[in-house]
């Protein structure tokens, strides 16, 4: 039940992205043949103005059939107003477009939202929690203290002090930091976690606040622009690292941690998905629009049988990079799993790395 928040939540996300697909058709007049929302065995199907509904037992991913996308289906006619194809280069850019621009219409919504109704917004830079027994703790360091720099940098971003903490693992580090009126400095030496990465044990303090309208609009903007560049930090992450196991704890975590923190997951989990449809891979939405530039370019349409083996090349090669990050991540936790069991007790910690994991590293993510 730990992921089942996780999986409902992506399963939302892209019903969102196909639903976006859907609405900017239905504008065209374009027909919508099929909605399938969950994948295996059928727990409801019936037709409504003649689309064909479905409901899966198993509640992961959805899709939507819009007539006219598939070259080789049988009912393909360019001079079918009803069909995709038929539509010109702008508007069938559109079309595809509209999924990712429905996830981000999400993401904004949702963050506006919290920000009216009143969520938990960050404190800059001021600790909210110190883990018992951390390297924070034996520095003596207390929750509301604000952490001003780490030696000559200066820290404005709880990110920023996170990644700085976690590639300086063992190594003494002098904290500036403000208490009051009072500004003091501590010596500290991050311990690595299993990962290898500095911790110290802090979270950052949160505050209920509420917001005006337009506040709290540009506030959902700036939050959606930090997604964006947390985004791009996870994609550096992932060519290094095995990073899937923590975004899968992350999402695991807010599902259950209340209903504010389960609509942050969301609201990522949306902007997401629409950056990645906007990749310039074939089979994605970005890399149809990229043939239809092409198209454009050539002032004719591409032949059906070329579409079809770069969809096919482009399919296979996301496929492909896809699995070998799987298989690498898989070979590290193996790597890793082997190499704790041969490690010796009296090398291993006397108490588990969990206090640590409330640590800046783990709580940099952005949210409001």
């Amino acid at each position: 039940m730990r992921y089942l928040g996780p999986i409902l939540s992506l399963t939302f996300a892209i019903a969102v992205h196909e639903l976006g697909h859907v609405s900017v058709a239905s504008l065209f007049g374009l027909k919508l043949e099929r909605l399938a929302i969950g994948l295996g065995p059928a727990l409801f199907s019936g037709r409504r103005r003649g689309t064909q509904l479905v409901l899966g037992v198993i509640p992961v991913g959805a899709f939507a059939q819009i007539r006219g996308t598939n070259p080789h289906a049988l009912n393909y006619d360019r001079r079918d107003p009803h069909s995709f194809a038929s539509k010109n280069l702008w508007t069938r850019a559109l079309i595809l477009a509209a999924g990712s621009l429905a996830n981000f219409a999400l993401t904004l919504v949702v963050l506006t939202g919290l920000y009216l109704s009143g969520t938990h917004v960050p404190v800059p830079m001021a600790l909210g929690t110190v883990a018992p027994g951390s390297e924070a703790a034996k520095a003596q360091l207390r929750p509301g203290d604000v952490i001003v720099a780490v030696g000559d940098e200066p820290m404005t971003r709880w990110s920023h002090l996170a990644d700085y903490l976690a590639d300086r693992p063992g190594e003494p580090l002098t904290l500036h930091v403000r208490r009051g009126d009072r500004t003091f400095e501590v010596q500290i030496r991050p311990r690595p976690d299993e990962q290898g990465k500095g911790r110290i044990g802090i979270t950052q303090q949160y505050v209920l606040r509420q917001h005006r309208f337009s506040e709290a609009l540009r506030q959902a903007v700036g939050q959606t622009g930090a997604l964006f560049l947390e985004g791009v930090r996870l994609v550096r992450r992932l060519t290094r690292e095995n990073v899937a196991r923590e975004m899968v704890e992350r999402i695991a975590v807010s599902s259950v941690n209340g209903f504010d923190a389960w609509l942050r997951t969301i609201a990522a989990l949306s902007f997401a998905l629409g950056l990645f449809h906007l990749l310039p891979l074939p089979p994605l939405d970005g890399g149809r629009i990229l043939l239809f530039a092409l198209e454009g370019a050539l002032r004719k349409p591409l032949h059906p049988k070329l579409e079809s083996i770069v969809h096919a090349v482009g399919t296979i090669a996301l496929i492909a990079g896809l699995g070998w990050l799987l298989a690498r991540d898989v070979a590290r936790l193996v790597i890793e799993g082997r190499d704790a069991g041969a490690a010796s007790p009296a090398f291993l910690p006397a108490t588990s790395a969990s206090p640590d994991k409330s640590d800046a590293g783990m709580a940099k993510q952005a949210t409001p």
